[in-house]
């Protein structure tokens, strides 16, 4: 018999600056990328010889459903801070507890909708790397 377990859900805070901000209830999807940074040094003997080191950073990407209400308070934030260009943080749980935070900006934001398919805000937020603790 397989043995079966039950897995975890991530759920996404979102605050601007000032605190505002919390859970974002209407969270659809969340994608979490860490880049290294790592950039390919070539030279003209060896071709591809090695990496030598960049920024590294985090990147994160929300969708999120918009009832027929409007789009909850959290994603307002996102539209402010990406409009003033303004610092955030992203925090990411799992249900055993553990949290990811990470300081940074929104990079990009758009609103989806098409013929049998709900309505989404989404976001990308770009930050410092970070780990889950």
């Amino acid at each position: 018999m397989a043995n079966f377990q039950l897995y975890t859900k991530v759920t996404v805070f979102l605050f601007d600056q000032n605190g505002s901000g919390g859970k974002l209830s209407e969270e659809a999807d969340v994608s979490l990328t860490l880049n290294s940074g790592l950039l390919p040094v070539y030279t003209v003997q060896s071709g591809f010889a090695g990496f030598t080191r960049g920024a590294a950073h985090l990147e994160c990407e929300v969708s999120n459903a918009v009832p027929v209400g409007g789009i909850e308070q959290g994603t307002n934030l996102v539209q402010a801070a990406e409009i003033n260009a303004t610092f955030m943080t992203v925090i990411l749980q799992l249900d055993n507890g553990q949290t990811l935070t990470s300081q940074g900006g929104i990079v990009q934001s758009d609103i989806k909708h098409g013929v049998n398919q709900e309505t989404k805000f989404s976001f990308r937020f770009q930050g410092e790397p970070a780990a889950f603790q």
